[in-house]
C-alpha cells in the first residue's frame, strides 16, 4: 500500500508492504512460514502523467523486518520463531500505468531493493556478521487519483 502526493511528474509518498511465504528449503528442511514487512518513503517520476500509458520509475528507502516461524514435524504446533530487523538501504522501481478512467490506473511493475538486517530478535548482529540481501518483487499496482 502506498499513499502520496503527486505534483506534475513527481510524487512523494509513504509505502507499506506485507508479504507471506512458506518454504521447506529456507528453513533447513523444516517447514516454516515467513512474514516480511517493509515501510518507508518513496519518490516516483512519471514520464507521461495523465496519458493512457504512463511509464514511471521510483526510488526509496525505509525499514524492514522478517519473521520466520518454525513448525513442528507433525505440522500441529509452532516450534519457534526468529525475527530479523534492519534498514531497506534503497530500492528502485519501474512500471507502466494504464489509465482506465479519471480516477483509476493499473499496471505492471518490478521493484528491487537492497537491505541489511541489524538485529535478530532483540540482539544486535555484530558488524562483521551482517549480510546484505536483495528483494526482487514483480507485481501489479493500482492507483486511485483524486
Amino acid at each position: 500500500m502506498r499513499s502520496g502526493v503527486a505534483i506534475s511528474t513527481h510524487s512523494l509518498g509513504a509505502y507499506f508492504q506485507l508479504g507471506f511465504g512458506r518454504s521447506p528449503d529456507a528453513c533447513f528442511e523444516a517447514l516454516c512460514g515467513a512474514t516480511v514487512v517493509r515501510y518507508g518513503l518513496e519518490l516516483d517520476y512519471r514520464f507521461r502523467p495523465g496519458e493512457f500509458v504512463s511509464p514511471w520509475v521510483g526510488v526509496g528507502l525505509g525499514y524492514q523486518f522478517a519473521t520466520a516461524q518454525l513448525v513442528s514435524d507433525d505440522g500441529e504446533r509452532l516450534a519457534g520463531s526468529r525475527q530479523r530487523r534492519g534498514f531497506d538501504l534503497g530500492h528502485a522501481n519501474a512500471g507502466l500505468d494504464l489509465r482506465l478512467n479519471r480516477t483509476l490506473s493499473v499496471g505492471p511493475y518490478v521493484s528491487t531493493s537492497l537491505g541489511r538486517y541489524r538485529k535478530t530478535d532483540s540482539v544486535d548482529i555484530p558488524g562483521d556478521s551482517r549480510r546484505f540481501h536483495v528483494w526482487i518483487q514483480p507485481g501489479v499496482r493500482m492507483q486511485l487519483h483524486f
